[in-house]
């Protein structure tokens, strides 16, 4: 099995490596000449100074994309901007995303501060702690965030999930609000309905053309202490297959954690890959009848990959911090608490959840290609 599903990576890994594709990496990439190609680059830093007439697809902890791309942006790092027009449409993830330029399509992102400055002709779909909506939207917005500010003028709909949310411009269509605190600035004016619960709402009635509904808010308390109790129980859980994973395999458990500082960037790259690729693989797998088994078994497989693989990353976290301990229980311990704490932050927990499964995947995956394999 294990080498049905390596080959089947192997296999749309070239598919998709087809078409015409750009690679650069290393600590600093800079695109200074105009590329008619696909452009893949991986470093500490990433500069893109010139036009390129194709998608990009851009990891690092600094990312700058400074000329146009015609195509598609996909952009995953600490610090992103993006200060030049996107011919189709943008994902990005990062610590700051800050979009600068116009976006021609649909703009998805992901992180710690968004800040849209640009205009977007296209919906926009984001989760982050602190979003701010400045530059026009020709779509809907659907929004999950901690502080959230729509300021520019937005054609279509919007739906948030919210701490608190102002919204400072015009509504074309309806507005679908849950938060803590809603607030419509002197500028604000929204043509469609508006359906929001909220704690606290600071608005005049005359600033919404059509309906306004009021949702009950409802007391949770009791779901959030078995919230509590479910995350002490998985808690458990987790730190008992750890332990047995490190008792039972303490050299590939070694060797995973290992892959991760040997190869950081490419174990995040193969990752990403890993998790776009096997799900695909299944619904390939699905299409025939006798396929249908094989697929379960690859779903299975996956699920129980993901949960393994943010053992090793919590594993090389530890061994990371306790370097002289050469034994793997304590940093393990230690890297599951580091996790538990991260992962508890508003607004960041899910990018560190989403890093961890990307990190092992990538690590489990390259042992897997790897040609020592499993010595």
């Amino acid at each position: 099995m294990k080498k049905i599903i390596s080959y089947l990576l192997t296999l749309l890994l070239l598919i998709s490596l087809v078409s015409a594709l750009e690679i650069r990496k290393g600590d600093e990439v800079i695109i200074e000449e105009k590329l008619n190609e696909n452009l893949y680059a991986t470093a500490g830093s990433v500069s893109v100074d010139a036009v390129v007439n194709g998608d990009v697809t851009l990891f690092g902890g600094k990312i700058n994309v400074n000329s146009q791309v015609t195509g598609y942006s996909m952009t995953c790092g600490g610090s992103i901007s993006i200060n030049a027009p996107i011919g189709k449409g943008a994902h990005a993830c990062g610590g700051d995303v800050n979009i600068n330029s116009v976006i021609n399509g649909d703009l998805i992102t992901g992180g710690g501060d968004i800040n849209v400055n640009g205009d977007v002709r296209g919906d926009i779909r984001t989760m982050g702690g602190n979003i701010n909506i400045n530059g026009k939207v020709d779509g809907d917005i659907l929004a999950l965030g901690g502080n959230i500010d729509i300021n520019g003028p937005v054609k279509g709909d919007i739906a948030i999930t919210a701490g608190k949310l102002k919204i400072n411009g015009v509504v074309e269509g309806d507005v679908t609000v849950k938060t803590d605190k809603f607030i419509l600035g002197k500028d604000a004016l929204i043509k469609g309905d508006l359906d929001y619960t909220s704690e606290e709402s600071l608005f005049k009635e005359e600033q919404v053309e059509g309906l306004i509904l009021k949702g009950e808010v409802i007391d949770r308390k009791f779901p959030v202490a078995l919230g509590i109790g479910l995350k002490i129980l998985g808690t458990v859980i987790l730190l008992l297959i750890g332990i047995v994973l490190v008792l039972i395999m303490p050299n590939i458990s070694n060797r995973l954690a290992n892959n991760i500082k040997k190869e950081f960037w490419k174990s995040l790259l193969f990752g990403l890959l890993t998790l776009i690729v096997v799900p695909i693989t299944a619904i390939l797998i699905a299409i025939t009848i006798i396929g249908i088994p094989i697929t379960i078994i690859i779903i299975l497989l996956f699920i129980i990959t993901i949960y393994l693989s943010k053992l090793i990353v919590m594993l090389f976290v530890g061994k990371l911090i306790l370097k002289k301990d050469k034994k793997l229980i304590l940093p393990l311990i230690l890297g599951i608490i580091i996790y538990i704490i991260l992962v508890s932050i508003p607004f960041i927990g899910w990018i560190v959840k989403l890093l961890t499964i990307l990190f092992g995947l990538g690590s489990i995956t390259l042992l897997i290609f790897s040609k020592k394999k499993w010595r």
